[in-house]
């Protein structure tokens, strides 16, 4: 049928009318390659620092990441790609409910499958640390900007079971190599500790103390996070709750001596890596 004129002229406008979602990119041979070399690059150094590669599903229960992210978080509250089945939709638009394994959810970042998968198939039974890589696509329903994309790609590095400070100064010392290798230059390293529960607890009397001062200035989604979650504030894009967020305590002044130690000792061997910061 192709070789009918008119069904030519009909496929191709069929062709021209079909472009890539809104907020998706096609990656093209040259691109491609670059991608290609990047993850052939980090996996060269996560194999050198024992990081294993894992793979986890495109979907998870949507549980998972109100849970591992937080229900307060932007994330979660408004950009998670979610479904449910078609039956379970009819039920819920009854006024009727719905199990949670009914709901699942495109991965907005890939933290918490991984977390999940280490959980689920014990993998700590082999021994602690355990030290895991990825490279997913990832999925929010981003506002239309550049180079904010509603699919994405993540490269990741976890690391499970250890306390050490010398596991975070070996991440980031890994990471630092991986840029080298790509020959990534002007890079600026910023570091910050939010602390354990317990000191991270009065940060949050703390900031929800100065915050609840500018309750009749705040947007409605921060003084939702007020009660829940205070240090998202930190994180609002509007320009009164961003210039209100710059007088506010900061997380540095109410660590641990636990931390404070934990924190100084990250850095001291940054220093002898010789990674500015």
């Amino acid at each position: 049928n192709m070789g009918n004129p008119s069904n030519r002229r009909e496929n191709k406008g069929m062709l021209m009318a079909l472009t890539a979602p809104e907020g998706t990119k096609d990656l093209l041979p040259d691109e491609a390659a670059f991608w290609a070399h990047f993850k052939a690059t980090a996996a060269n150094v996560c194999g050198r620092y024992g990081y294993v590669p894992i793979e986890t599903p495109l979907f998870e229960q949507t549980e998972l990441f109100v849970r591992g992210i937080g229900e307060a978080t932007d994330v979660v509250s408004k950009e998670m790609f979610t479904a449910i089945s078609g039956q379970n939709l009819a039920t819920l638009l009854n006024g009727g409910t719905v199990k949670a394994k009914s709901r699942l959810s495109l991965r907005p970042e890939g933290t918490a499958g991984a977390a999940r998968a280490l959980l689920e198939h014990a993998l700590y039974n082999d021994g602690l640390p355990v030290k895991a890589s990825y490279f997913v696509s990832c999925y929010r329903y981003e506002k239309k900007q550049a180079n904010r994309y509603r699919e994405f790609h993540q490269f990741g590095m976890e690391v499970y079971g250890t306390a050490s400070p010398t596991a975070d100064a070996e991440l980031i010392t890994a990471a630092q190599s991986i840029f080298d290798r790509l020959h990534v230059t002007n890079l600026q390293l910023e570091l910050n500790s939010i602390g354990c529960p317990k000191c991270r607890a009065n940060y949050y009397t703390a900031l929800t103390a100065y915050f609840s001062q500018y309750k009749d200035q705040l947007c409605e989604t921060c003084l939702s996070r007020l009660s829940r979650n205070p240090m998202r504030i930190l994180d609002c894009k509007s320009p009164v709750c961003s210039k209100i967020a710059q007088g506010a305590p900061v997380v540095l002044d109410y660590i641990c001596d636990d931390c404070r130690i934990h924190f100084d000792s990250v850095k001291k061997y940054l220093n002898s890596a010789g990674i500015a910061y």
